[in-house]
């Protein structure tokens, strides 16, 4: 990678191997110094990221160019003869909450009075679980055997259809 016509792969190659070389550097501070190298790969690395090569959004990348807007362009927001839609609220709610001013809250010395209400909805969408029980029937013959409906590997009664009918019954 080169930054500012500096490439910081081989200055940082020189380096090591300068390390390498000099005998009299102390272990501490070439610990020291391999720390820090390591640190202006990671943010050499980092600088060298953008939309092309990482999963960096294309607003995040350095120096892009912005488009600027020419005169006469559409502007943001629904255009001349937009159909727009706007979400319509129902007329009975699943559940009403009332919620009233904390009159303690107020600034003293003023009278107040309600004169209405003011209605907003929220439409919330619920993902729920649905558990079916099936609860097979035993039976027992004359001769002390047990009798129920035969099931499929996965514990569901066989299926006639996709609603786990039972399909058999067999002995136990």
């Amino acid at each position: 990678m080169t930054i500012s016509d500096i490439n910081v792969d081989e200055a940082l190659e020189r380096v090591r191997q300068q390390l390498k070389e000099d005998r009299t550097v102390s272990p501490s501070l070439r610990a020291a110094i391999d720390v820090l190298m390591l640190l202006v790969k990671l943010m050499a690395d980092r600088l060298a990221t953008s939309s092309r090569n990482s999963s960096k959004p294309p607003s995040q990348d350095m120096n892009r160019v912005r488009r600027s807007r020419a005169a006469g362009e559409r502007k943001p927001g629904g255009q001349p003869g937009h159909e727009g839609t706007t979400l319509v609220p129902a007329d009975d709610p699943d559940e009403v909450v009332k919620l009233s001013v904390d009159r303690r809250t107020l600034p003293r010395g003023r009278i107040y009075r309600a004169i209405g209400i003011e209605k907003r909805q929220v439409k919330d969408i619920l993902i729920q679980s649905l558990v079916t029980e099936y609860q097979a029937e035993v039976l027992e013959d004359d001769l002390g055997r047990m009798l129920s409906i035969s099931r499929s590997t996965n514990g569901c009664p066989t299926v006639a259809s996709s609603r786990c009918w039972p399909r058999s019954v067999t002995f136990h």
